[in-house]
This record gives structure tokens, C-alpha cells and sequence, in this order.
């Protein structure tokens, strides 16, 4: 009797963790964090949401081709991140980039610590 307890209450406590956000959605809260963050302009908040839909089907792409092969994708997911930044970067005025860029460390401290370190498999340098 006990241990049925243990496990419905385990599997209720499943049912009420949120779910992750999916990518549109998570697009759409960053794109209101840095609207307010950087204050941008009507102008910078349609051309970053364009860079974002523009980055997104890459990525889809990227994620179709890749396979297997965890470390390419990584790879190019490095790269594409880069290419994104540097087109928002374009984009904002020398002050947006500075507030910009101490957003995106701030990002990366948060993905550390959570344990996402690089390739996003936890642990120690990405690696179990």
C-alpha cells in the first residue's frame, strides 16, 4: 500500500512539472526580454524577429542533416550562433551591443550552471 503511494504521487508530481517551452515560444519570451533589456526600436524588434525566423529554419535544417554525428552539430550550431549574433549586432546601436553581449554571458553563466555546459549534455565540459 505504502509503495503504491510512493509511485502515484511520484507520477502526480510528473504531471505537474511544466513543460519546456518549444522553440517559437522561447523565441518569442527572448525576443520580449531584449526589446526591454536593450529598448529596441519598432525597426530592431521586426528585423531581430526576421534573423530569428532566418536562424531557425537553418537550424531545422542542420538538425535534419546531422544524424548521428552530435559533435558536427555542435559544431555548426557554434557557428550559426556567431553568424546570428553578429547580424543582431549590426542591427543595435554601440551601447544595445554592449547591454547585448553582457546578455549573452549572462545566458551562458545561466546554461552552466544548470549543467548544459558545451554540447548541452551536463557535467564537466559537456561530457557523462
Amino acid at each position: 500500500m505504502a509503495i503504491s503511494l510512493f509511485l502515484v504521487g511520484g507520477l502526480n508530481a510528473q504531471d505537474q512539472q511544466p513543460q519546456r517551452p518549444n522553440m517559437q515560444e522561447r523565441a518569442k519570451k527572448q525576443l520580449e526580454t531584449l526589446t526591454k533589456e536593450l529598448s529596441l526600436t519598432k525597426d530592431q524588434v521586426t528585423k531581430v524577429e526576421a534573423i530569428n525566423k532566418e536562424f531557425d529554419t537553418k537550424r531545422e535544417a542542420a538538425f535534419k542533416s546531422a544524424g548521428d554525428d552530435r559533435e558536427g552539430m555542435r559544431e555548426k550550431m557554434m557557428t550559426m550562433e556567431k553568424e546570428k549574433t553578429a547580424k543582431v549586432e549590426k542591427i543595435l546601436t554601440p551601447d544595445q551591443v554592449k547591454k547585448y553581449k553582457a546578455y549573452l554571458e549572462k545566458l551562458a553563466a545561466e546554461r552552466k550552471n544548470r549543467g548544459g555546459g558545451p554540447g548541452g549534455q551536463g557535467g564537466p565540459g559537456g561530457q557523462r
